[in-house]
């Protein structure tokens, strides 16, 4: 219980994803990259070229003293020229919603660590500190893409990026689009831990707060890093949704079938893997502060259990099943945004 109440237990969320972390780094260098042959696989990125087809459109030509199958092969081109541009329009749209969300994410978390260090001499310094980490964190993997996009790198290198009607610079605007979620994530994990630093005496004892309320108020700073970062992380899958839509027209039609395998997978892991992420954020962080809280409610004198349970549950403090519904759903929604993307790929390609 010592441990619980520690300024210790404040780094739990960053250890519990540093964890995650190292286990994506190895499976991803063992059965992605294949790094040093050791289990005998063949690179995923190698395949991409034999996957993705690259398909160049041929010059539209006037509709007089065409045949039936030039008259065929010039709709086929119109089609996918309209393609190309409608969906980087959606592209477009997705990513600019994506930005915004890391845009919050950091504005949350700075809001939130300014205030989890309020009762400190210079609040500020130690928000700006965290928030100044997480970009250097941003420009380390803006250096290295090949860390965090190892398939679809090489995906856009041969699609997107080629051809007259294709965006040569795609690999460097996703890069950014991806450093700028990461930035925001990592902003708000470093606001979770300073969240879970013990609040006692000084500003809180003078407003009031019990420290049932205090506790109270950190589990509701916990669960907004929930709900801004579910957004962050739906958007993101979202956007790769959109992305593979807009390869799909720079690949040979032949190809489809198998592309749209391949990318719903592609999609489902991504989505799944935000979801652990957002499982290692917050679930040790609600858990500690709801074991902080039943340590609190067990000191007064006189209460009957039911009397506890129901404090704990006025208190936003419970972790029953039905005040966690809400919360579950939140943790779920990067994984359930895959097939609603698979929904909007669908629509898009009637």
């Amino acid at each position: 219980m010592r441990w619980i109440t520690s300024d210790k237990a404040s780094l739990t969320p960053a250890l519990a994803l540093l964890v995650l972390m190292l286990f994506y780094i190895v499976f991803d260098n063992v059965f992605v990259k294949c790094v040093r042959n050791l289990v005998g696989c063949r690179p995923v990125p190698s395949v991409v070229e034999a996957l993705f087809p690259h398909t160049e459109l041929s010059p539209i030509k006037p509709a007089t003293s065409l045949s039936d199958s030039e008259l065929r092969e010039v709709e086929a081109n119109r089609k996918l020229l309209a393609d190309r541009y409608s969906r980087r329009l959606l592209w477009m749209f997705v990513a600019a919603a994506g930005v915004l969300a890391g845009i919050a994410a950091m504005v949350t978390a700075g809001i939130l660590l300014y205030r989890s260090y309020s009762t400190y001499p210079n609040p500020g310094q130690p928000t700006v500190g965290w928030l100044l980490l997480a970009v250097a964190a941003g420009v380390v993997f803006w250096m290295r893409p090949d860390w965090h996009m190892s398939i679809m790198k090489d995906v856009l290198e041969k699609t997107i990026a080629l051809g007259t009607d294709g965006v040569p610079s795609i690999v460097s605007v996703m890069n950014l689009l991806n450093v700028i979620n990461y930035v925001g994530g990592l902003a708000l994990v470093f606001a979770t831990c300073a969240i879970l630093l013990p609040r006692s005496g000084g500003k809180w004892a003078a407003a009031g707060y019990s420290s049932l309320d205090v506790i109270a108020e950190q589990m509701r700073d916990v669960r907004a890093v929930l709900y801004v970062g579910t957004v962050q992380l739906v958007t993101g899958v979202i956007r790769m949704s959109a992305v593979s839509l807009w390869t799909l027209a720079y690949v040979a039609p032949g190809a489809w079938p198998a592309v749209k395998s391949f990318d719903a997978v592609v999609v489902f892991i991504t989505g799944g893997f935000y979801t652990l992420v957002l499982i290692a954020i917050y679930l040790p962080a609600a858990l500690i502060l709801a074991a902080r809280a039943r340590a609190e409610v067990s000191k007064l004198p006189a209460v009957s259990s039911y009397q506890r349970d129901r404090m704990l549950r006025q208190k936003g403090l419970s972790m029953s099943f039905k005040n966690m519904v809400p919360r579950l759903i939140a943790l779920l929604a990067p994984l359930l945004a895959g097939p609603l993307g698979e929904l909007l790929k669908a629509y898009v390609s009637q």
